[in-house]
């Protein structure tokens, strides 16, 4: 046998334990410590600034209006409230795509892609050429990476401080008005009697000062409320209005900020109107 004819019998032997494809695939596996650090990049806990960021925006914003509603001379700055609204709304949206972004790292086709790699070596380097290829890049750009419009809202609707924010700027303008509800489509109108919002206590029918509002929703002054709760036994008192059975104690009762930011807004209303009343 010749040396060419035993030269290419021994590179056909050869060849017959080589992948059919010596081109490094589009996709090799990464180190387990590479590994790590690529899904702690996806780990929403570990980049987080946007939490730090939310009750930090949330304190400077509950001071400034705390700060109003103690100085009687001082009146809200409708553009400013509205300013902290929109800074929260976004800080909100930056948290939901956040937590969206983490969610692509744990989508299964990443997930078992990842947990089923092999290392790669002439024995697995066919499979990688062959197998289907997930791709973060192609991941983010599809419509259900980013949050949609929806899945923000419905965010919205479920902050109690936002939505409190929301209450304010429209009792600006309208103190003894019920604040358009998003929250709920047959959600009951609590305290609206004739279309508009009682500004006085149903114990003492006295204007709210200091008003409390119940885990049930209603608003009553804290002095009478409380008076009836200490007069119990217990300690606990059925609601006393009419059709609303919820259970009331001290521990269940909180500041009703919206409540006296309308008694303040519209007793600044009828002033100025009296007072224009007596100019004529």
């Amino acid at each position: 046998m010749s040396q060419d004819t035993r030269e290419s019998s021994e590179s056909t032997e050869v060849d017959k334990f080589l992948p059919n494809n010596l081109s490094l695939p589009a996709y090799v596996p990464l180190s387990p410590n590479l590994r790590r650090d690529f899904e702690r990049v996806f780990r929403v806990t570990a980049n987080d600034l946007t939490t730090p960021a939310i009750n930090q925006h949330r304190s400077t914003t509950k001071s400034y209006i705390h700060y109003i509603l103690e100085n009687g001379t001082l009146d809200f700055d409708e553009q400013t409230l509205n300013n902290f609204a929109i800074g929260y709304k976004q800080l909100l949206e930056s948290r939901c795509n956040l937590k969206k972004f983490e969610s692509v790292a744990s989508d299964d086709r990443i997930t078992n892609y990842l947990n089923k790699s092999q290392p790669l070596t002439l024995e697995t380097l066919d499979s990688y050429h062959s197998m289907e290829k997930p791709s973060y890049e192609e991941l983010m750009s599809q419509p259900q990476a980013i949050t949609s419009t929806t899945e923000v809202e419905n965010h919205l609707k479920s902050d109690e401080f936002y939505q409190l924010l929301r209450s304010i700027l429209f009792v600006l303008k309208h103190p003894e008005e019920p604040v358009p509800d998003v929250t709920a489509d047959d959600e009951e109108d609590v305290g609206i009697s004739g279309g508009t919002i009682s500004l006085k206590d149903p114990l003492t029918l006295n204007t709210f000062a200091s008003p409390v509002m119940g885990s049930c929703g209603h608003t009553f002054e804290s002095s009478s409320i409380r008076q009836q709760i200490q007069q119990h036994p217990n300690g606990v008192i059925e609601c006393p209005i009419s059709g609303c059975d919820n259970q009331l104690s001290m521990n269940n009762l909180k500041q009703d900020i919206l409540m006296k930011v309308r008694v303040r807004i519209a007793s600044k209303q009828h002033k100025s109107n009296d007072d224009l009343d007596i100019v004529h």
